[in-house]
């Protein structure tokens, strides 16, 4: 047999073989699908976008489908709260928090387009909106309210009376926004569909600013930005949370000798002002230490440096900041802890509760 023809036949053999395996698992693929799904109404068998976070492991038959579908059926519907960071730090900030039946905006402190381009990013639109919280009155946080409201036309604001007024007084033109909002009360429990939701009260240079944490199915998030201190309060709040968004705002050396004005630097570094990584750090290793006392299956913990500050604070050192107080109490562990930060310019991937 010539060379030649024999590469030919090992070619054709090799692509046999391939396009075999192919078909296994396309197989394997369907098999597990109807298996999985034979239980469910066609409602049920929706399929949402989550960027590359598995549902839970059920793949749909999506390779013949057009690239425009697959993002649209990717996985599968599931019961849990997800949170992405549309964007945080001092410029801006803008958080969504979501189940398969409500959308949630936190703040809308970016500009309206970066606000939908976030939105479409994890397969939401402006239409699902249900509710836009609202922590306090500064423009890094309620700069797109309006355009919110505009195009989420079923979307409620949520925030205390307090801030609502300075809202309005400050950012708003008229009263056309009156009939969408929705008065809360700081400490005070409520709800958003089957989403509970508590205002913290946190310590800040606003007329009452707060974080909030959500609860759904027995999965708990809190969200606590822009405070000087973390006080008793926050913390018995904020302890038992399985995804905690903290603030890690500056580095207390950088900002020291950095050229803001003295009394930007002292409104900062106040206890009315911005969480330090070192204050964040220690706040951290009080809630892992906590969950080691109560339970050692209770202290996996994933924790999100957050609001971080573009000219005093880097990633990497509010990760080191954070690290190296785990270390030197004994508490790091990659079994208690994921860290990680949400970044000013980028939307975070989205993390399931």
């Amino acid at each position: 047999m010539k060379a030649r023809n024999f590469r030919r036949i090992l070619h054709f053999y090799l692509w046999l073989r391939e396009c075999m395996k192919g078909f296994v698992k396309m197989a394997k693929t369907r098999f597990l699908y109807e298996k999985n799904t034979a239980s469910m109404g066609e409602k049920d068998k929706t399929f949402i976008v989550s960027r590359g976070q598995p549902v839970n492991r059920i793949y749909a038959p999506v390779r013949r489908l057009k690239y425009e579908k697959r993002k649209e059926l990717r996985y599968i519907k599931y019961m849990s709260l997800r949170f992405c960071s549309l964007s945080s730090g001092s410029r801006g900030n803008c958080y969504l928090v979501w189940t398969d039946d409500t959308t949630i905006l936190i703040d809308a402190g970016i500009s309206g387009k970066k606000i939908f381009q976030g939105l479409s990013e994890v397969g939401k639109s402006p239409d699902e909106v249900k509710g836009l919280l609202l922590t306090h009155e500064h423009i890094d946080h309620v700069k797109s309210v309006s355009m919110v409201c505009k195009k989420s036309s079923d979307a409620l604001v949520y925030a205390n009376e307090s801030t609502w007024k300075a809202v309005k007084s400050k950012r708003l033109k008229d009263d056309s926004l009156d009939s969408r909002y929705s008065p809360i009360v700081t400490m005070e429990e409520f709800s958003i569909d089957e989403v509970k939701i508590l205002p913290i009260k946190i310590h800040h240079d606003a007329v009452e600013p707060v974080g909030y944490s959500f609860e759904y199915n027995g999965r708990k998030l809190s969200i606590v930005t822009d405070t000087g201190h973390i006080c008793r309060d926050i913390f018995d709040e904020i302890k038992n949370s399985h995804l905690l968004v903290l603030e890690s705002n500056h580095e207390e050396n950088i900002l020291e000798v950095c050229d803001y004005p003295y009394e930007v630097k002292k409104r900062i570094l106040s206890d009315y002002g911005h969480l330090s990584n070192k204050a964040a750090a220690q706040c951290i290793g009080n809630i892992i230490e906590y969950k080691n006392q109560v339970s050692e299956e209770s202290a996996k913990t994933t924790v999100l440096l957050a609001h971080l500050s573009k000219d005093n604070n880097t990633p990497e050192m509010a990760i080191l900041a954070t690290k190296s107080n785990l270390e030197e109490r004994g508490l790091l562990s990659m079994d208690n802890i994921h860290l990680d930060v949400v970044r000013q310019d980028t939307v975070s991937k989205v993390y399931k509760v």
